[in-house]
């Protein structure tokens, strides 16, 4: 997490961040939107390109040679979500296994980091579990770490 990375905005209603990707070739603009699910406390992580028409897209493939600047944005977003909604928990997951196994490397990567800020859980069949590299997640979920930390996902 202390990789480059997008400048963001947070709404005014802080559930919602977009940034700007600025490249010789096109302006690329996201969104990660933060979704209340029917959970107490638990959040959808959504992350949207905004499209010229006003549409927003989870599917639209990009391919700005960024990937690793727009990963490091969305990781410091939920960073920053986390800070100012301490209780709320984040579940997200790809919409195709590109996209989940994209962020299971991302979290395997900076699991050491993340750990000393974070609980991070990752969903094999109906099941968390705290996160381990090299295993197949589906889904993962982070939290903010309080002094419950040991209690079993």
């Amino acid at each position: 997490m202390n990789e480059p990375h997008y400048p963001f905005e947070a709404s005014p209603n802080e559930f919602r961040y977009e940034s700007e990707r600025v490249s010789e070739e096109r302006i690329v603009r996201k969104a990660v939107v933060f979704q209340a699910t029917r959970l107490s406390n638990v959040f959808n992580l959504v992350l949207l390109d905004l499209l010229e028409s006003g549409e927003e897209s989870d599917s639209t493939i990009t391919d700005n040679q960024d990937l690793r600047l727009v990963m490091a944005t969305v990781m410091r977003i939920l960073e920053d979500f986390l800070r100012r909604f301490p209780l709320h928990r984040v579940y997200f997951t790809g919409n195709d296994e590109r996209k989940i196994r994209l962020y299971r490397i991302v979290i395997g990567r900076e699991i050491f980091q993340l750990r000393s800020k974070f609980i991070v859980l990752g969903q094999i069949g109906s099941r968390f579990e705290y996160f381990e590299a090299n295993r197949p997640y589906t889904a993962f979920i982070v939290s903010t770490k309080t002094e419950l930390d040991d209690e079993t996902p």
